[in-house]
């Protein structure tokens, strides 16, 4: 982009000014793009952290404004201009697949995607495959492959990252990686939106001045002036997953919403069309239709009320299991693997018998008044097992492994993981006071 393509900027907080021309305005003032500033960036996490309210359109915009920044930084090497598609293909596709990475994004985050498939059989698809389906029904397609001249299946299979040739795989390293350009955005504009220090410790030039290409896996990766920048950066999103991703009343508000979802796919919803008519909204009229299609189900529509401002009623955590405190074995170890091992209608299951052994303790316990939850982890966007990643080493003029401090704290959060047991806080007091051995006792006939 040179300074005579420009045609206008926009300014943003950590981005500072992005600068588009015309092509790229025209995807950012396409509609299905404008939907990303009613899809709030962290859902729910701004019940706990009252700032949180910045949005995928934002982020998006953000992630665009580094990619060209890796760019700047990559094109200049012959390794990657070798092994990636023409210069100019290369661009396009690039900062078309950061600026669309997140159009297919659900309200209100990643709670659907945690779902998988749905009773009626509808699967809840990853939000990078549903944004090949819009790019495909919208104008986008028309923009991509008119204005762009991309190949708009070509970016629908970047962005999900199948099918991808080893070219497109460089690229697609961009977008998604242990260094990519989208994590570096959402973790220092998280950290800055919820008031917390954690991404001031990132240093996002530092980063992008040490990218090269790993020519063993054909990824980008780092030379060794970028060790402590890439530290830094798997420092900051551990804590931010432990203190505002995986926050006990950020989990309670996901865990509401999804067995609330699940309930609502089961008794309301018959097709995927139909389902596609209420997550292609943003997240307050995707509320309001919900709560107009459920106001007669009084039990099943109070699990999303706090979501439509009707006060702040969330679920209590009753009692916590961490990995760490569960790695002993006994019953309360297996119970906890089960459900860290579960996909979510194992979950639904495990909390159905849970609530048949609960409602003889607790009279006037509600079916839907306690949820088991836990902590999700995504292979492919959590843990990238770095340890398989290589690092340029400039004096020695070789290769080397990726260090061991590096490849701990890629994997620190699978040894972190946590099982909760919400609850309506109605019974939050009664279920608190129980002792570890009610718990083993209460637990022993699920295994």
């Amino acid at each position: 982009m040179t300074l005579d393509d420009i045609c206008s900027q926009i300014r943003l907080p950590v981005s500072g000014s992005v600068l588009l021309n015309g092509n790229t305005r025209d995807i950012v003032d396409s509609r299905p793009f404008q939907r990303l500033r009613g899809i709030k960036q962290l859902g729910p996490a701004a019940f706990v952290y009252p700032g949180a309210n910045h949005t995928r359109f934002e982020h998006s915009l953000g992630t665009f404004h580094f990619s060209t920044q890796y760019l700047n930084t990559l094109l200049s090497q012959d390794d990657f201009i070798s092994r990636c598609p023409p210069v100019d293909e290369t661009v396009k596709l690039t900062t078309l697949a950061a600026l669309l990475h997140d159009i297919g994004h659900y309200p209100f985050s990643h709670w659907v995607e945690e779902i998988g498939i749905l009773p009626n059989g509808i699967n809840c698809q990853r939000h990078e495959e549903r944004a090949g389906t819009i790019i495909q029904s919208t104008e986008l397609k028309r923009i991509v492959e008119d204005e762009w001249e991309v190949n708009s299946e070509t970016l629908c299979e970047l962005i999900a990252g199948v099918g991808l040739t080893p070219e497109l795989g460089l690229i697609h390293s961009i977008i998604d990686s242990h260094i990519d350009a989208d994590k570096l955005d959402y973790l220092i504009r998280d950290s800055v939106h919820c008031g917390v220090g954690y991404g001031h410790g990132i240093d996002p030039l530092r980063l992008i001045s040490s990218l090269c290409v790993d020519t063993t896996q054909n990824r980008i990766t780092i030379n060794d002036k970028g060790h402590s920048s890439l530290f830094s950066l798997l420092t900051c999103r551990n804590i931010m997953y432990e203190c505002v991703y995986w926050h006990k009343t950020v989990r309670a508000c996901d865990a509401m919403f999804k067995r609330f979802w699940y309930d609502f796919a089961s008794n309301y919803v018959d097709t995927a069309e139909e389902l596609d008519g209420y997550i292609a909204c943003c997240d307050d009229r995707f509320i309001y239709q919900l709560l107009q299609r459920t106001q007669d189900d009084t039990e099943l529509s109070s699990l999303i009320l706090p979501f439509a401002l009707e006060g702040r009623k969330l679920y209590k955590p009753a009692h916590i299991l961490a990995q760490n405190d569960h790695s002993s074995g006994g019953i309360i170890s297996e119970f906890f693997h089960k459900v860290i091992c579960s996909d979510y209608a194992d979950l639904l299951a495990i909390n159905d018998s849970l609530f048949q052994n609960l409602k003889h303790i607790l009279p006037g316990l509600g079916r839907l008044d306690f949820i088991v939850e836990k902590t999700p982890i995504k292979k492919s966007g959590d843990v990238f097992n770095i340890s398989d990643s290589m690092v340029w080493h400039l004096r020695k003029r070789s290769w080397e492994p990726c260090s061991s401090e590096l490849a701990m704290l890629d994997t620190y959060l699978t040894k972190c993981q946590k099982v909760f047991i919400f609850c309506n806080p109605d019974h939050y007091d009664d279920i608190k006071s129980w002792s570890e051995t009610e718990w083993r006792s209460i637990i022993k006939d699920l295994l």
